[in-house]
């Protein structure tokens, strides 16, 4: 505060300079630059005020440089903090998508969508063809020789997964895999990038309604033509790979270890169909959409999901059949409801879909 004037001016400046002393003391370094300003202008030319004036200036700039310094202390303090925390978010994240998504699945093309407990399988694609389905004289409960035009579509590469159905069973879309043949849903999922098994028609289908729902994208399972289409192509072979039997290309009865085998285990040994599917021969059989009809010509139209009651085709064969059930063309059929520890899925993305 200023001191009023008085009208002996040393008598004045003792006073200011007082004030000064207490200003400056207390850190009051504004007030201590006002006072030593108001005592200048009673004497302009005094040395010891302009000492003062530059000490309360000096002392403000001082203080100025601390507190900027504090500023940007705090400031890269809360820089590292937000780095921190958002570095303990993606090591959090980067856990959670390891425990979601195996890193072997990873290198496979199975992708996790961001945000979402999801695990989207990677495709193949299968273009638009006339084919030779059936005809294979020595295929189980296989069908003759029928020509049929098929529409472009995407393949899944690899059965549906543990890891996969997983997510759907978190987000109680589907109920958990029974214990059927004593294979608990505990024991599958310690088995993530094994196919998933003991999962009926009825759980595929809701599992792909889900999946669809999920991705803005349109899954299903495909009819047992297009399974055939994928897994032979167009040059009527046997096997994915040719018309030779390999048993080192296939987990059957033949020579696998007498369960399912991780999807994509025979890759490097050629089990590749001409389009790039794998695990299309052995591992578990797969449910198709088709209904089961005897040796008839195939009909698209005659595939009803609404049908819930009549046999579905499954194709591919299993870890637990021979060599016979494993040809493309071979066939079974089991009730939508059946569930078996030999049984599991692949899905099909409709063309124009892509991921």
């Amino acid at each position: 505060m200023a001191i009023a004037p008085l009208d002996d001016p040393a008598t004045h400046l003792d006073l200011l300079a007082e004030q000064f002393a207490i200003h400056y003391h207390n850190h009051a370094y504004d007030a201590a630059l006002s006072t030593a300003t108001e005592a200048l202008r009673l004497a302009p030319k005094d040395a010891e005020w302009q000492a003062r004036r530059t000490q309360a200036q000096d002392a403000i700039n001082a203080a100025e440089r601390v507190r900027q310094q504090q500023a940007e202390a705090e400031r890269r303090a809360r820089e590292e903090e937000a780095r921190r925390q958002e570095a303990a978010r993606k090591a959090e994240e980067q856990a959670r998508q390891e425990k979601l998504l195996p890193p072997r699945l990873r290198t496979f093309g199975f992708a996790s969508l961001l945000g979402k407990a999801v695990i989207v399988p990677p495709t193949v694609a299968v273009p638009t063809a006339t084919f030779a389905m059936g005809g294979d004289k020595d295929s189980f409960y296989g069908t003759s020789r029928a020509t049929v035009a098929l529409p472009a579509f995407r393949m899944g590469t690899y059965p549906v997964t543990v890891a996969e159905y997983a997510c759907a069973v978190a987000a109680k879309a589907v109920p958990e895999p029974e214990n059927k043949y004593s294979v608990s849903w505990q024991q599958q999922q310690a088995k993530p990038d094994h196919p998933v098994v003991n999962v009926s028609w009825l759980n595929v289908v809701a599992y792909a309604a889900w999946l669809s729902q999920q991705t803005g994208q349109k899954w299903r399972l495909p009819t047992e033509a297009e399974w055939e289409y994928a897994a032979r192509g167009t040059d009527g072979r046997f096997y994915p790979w040719g018309s030779q039997w390999d048993k080192n290309r296939a987990n059957t009865n033949d020579s696998g270890p007498q369960t399912t085998t991780p999807v994509g285990a025979y890759a490097d040994k050629g089990d590749a169909s001409p389009f790039g599917t794998h695990d299309q021969s052995g591992n578990v059989w797969e449910w198709t959409s088709s209904l089961w009809r005897e040796d008839k010509p195939y009909d698209a139209s005659a595939e009803k999901d609404a049908d819930t009651t009549s046999p579905r085709v499954l194709r591919g064969g299993s870890w637990d059949y021979v060599s016979q059930n494993a040809r493309v063309a071979s066939r079974i059929r089991y009730a939508p409801a059946y569930l078996d520890l030999i049984v599991g899925a692949r899905l099909l993305l409709v063309a124009g879909l892509v991921q």
